[in-house]
């Protein structure tokens, strides 16, 4: 019978499943995302990368990762999301397309990202803090996560 494929679940604390405060009834369809890693593709140290015509069905953690590097990768008609047809929850446990630390973003052309465990799209990077304004032209900068060191040249620009 169901050996295998039954599980007891207890919620703790306010009885809550994630933020909703409905609660949870027999035959209703959950998902357990532990987040572990590798991502299904990650995209690192780069610049001006193209990849076109993918699909992602699933993975462990985030669908996409770009990491570290000049960036400008651009990502066109690609799909993450479940298989047509699939009865899954999620298609990551994590999210669709992370961008950390780039000194440019992703460009994401004629593509889907759907059922993600956490967020669709996200950019960010790191917060530098100027310590000394040398002259015009020159700061002395710290970078607490070692990020943009990796990825600065002599003579580059930023705002």
């Amino acid at each position: 019978g169901d050996e295998g494929r039954r599980w007891r679940v207890e919620l703790r604390g306010a009885r809550k499943v994630a933020s909703y405060s409905t609660p949870v009834s027999v035959g209703d369809l959950v998902t357990v995302a532990p987040i572990s890693y590798p991502h299904a593709l990650s995209v690192s140290g780069s610049e001006s990368v193209t990849l076109q015509a993918f699909h992602i069905y699933g993975a462990s953690s985030m669908g996409i990762v770009e990491a570290a590097g000049r960036g400008g990768n651009v990502y066109e008609n690609m799909r993450i999301g479940r298989r047509d047809g699939s009865s899954r929850l999620l298609s990551t446990n994590a999210d669709g397309l992370h961008s950390n630390g780039v000194m440019r973003g992703p460009t994401l052309r004629s593509s889907e990202i759907a059922f993600t465990g956490d967020d669709l799209f996200n950019v960010h990077n790191s917060i530098s803090v100027v310590i000394d304004r040398l002259s015009d032209t020159e700061i002395v900068v710290v970078d607490p996560k070692d990020i943009i060191f990796d990825v600065l040249k002599k003579g580059d620009e930023f705002a």
